[in-house]
C-alpha cells in the first residue's frame, strides 16, 4: 500500500468497471442449425490477415457485439454480449435489408448452410429472419 509524505497509509483506490473491451468470441457454424442473436453494435471490419501457409493476405474479418439469446450466460457477465464473427454473406444480406446500421437492437434467426458440393455449388448460403424476442409475454424487439 502506498504511503503519503507523513508516512501514513494512503486511502485505498476504488475502481468501477465501465464496459468490457474484450468479449468472448461467438462464431456461426455451417451446421444447418438456427442461431438466435440480438445485434447490439455495428459491424466492424478488422485488419486483413496474412495466411501463414501461402503468405497471401486474406480478407479482413467482420465482427459485431451481439447477445446469444439461447446462451446469454456464455457472454460478458454484465451484459451477456459476445464478439460475433459475421460472415460476409450475412453482413451483406443484413446491410441490404437494414441500411444505416438499422439492424442494431434487432434480433435474428440465422442459419448457415454448407456448400452444396453434390450439385457443384461452391458457395455458402444463409437463411436470415428477424424475430421478436418474448420475455414474460412481452416483445423485446
Amino acid at each position: 500500500m502506498a504511503r503519503n509524505s507523513n508516512n501514513a497509509p494512503a486511502a485505498p483506490i476504488k475502481f468501477t468497471k465501465v464496459q468490457s473491451v474484450s468479449l468472448p468470441d461467438f462464431t456461426l457454424a455451417e451446421n444447418e442449425r438456427p442461431y438466435y442473436v440480438k445485434i447490439t453494435g455495428p459491424f466492424v471490419t478488422g485488419q486483413p490477415i496474412e495466411n501463414k501457409q501461402t503468405g497471401l493476405m486474406e480478407s479482413a474479418p467482420t465482427k459485431c457485439r451481439a447477445i446469444d439469446l439461447e446462451h446469454p450466460e456464455a457472454g460478458d457477465p454484465d451484459t451477456g454480449e459476445v464478439s460475433m464473427l459475421v460472415p460476409s454473406l450475412v453482413r451483406n444480406q443484413i446491410d441490404l435489408a437494414y441500411p444505416g446500421s438499422g439492424y442494431i437492437g434487432r434480433a435474428f434467426e440465422i442459419i448457415m448452410h454448407a456448400e452444396d458440393r453434390k450439385n457443384k455449388k461452391r458457395y455458402r448460403t444463409a437463411t436470415i429472419a428477424e424475430i421478436d424476442v418474448e420475455t414474460g409475454g412481452e416483445s423485446e424487439v
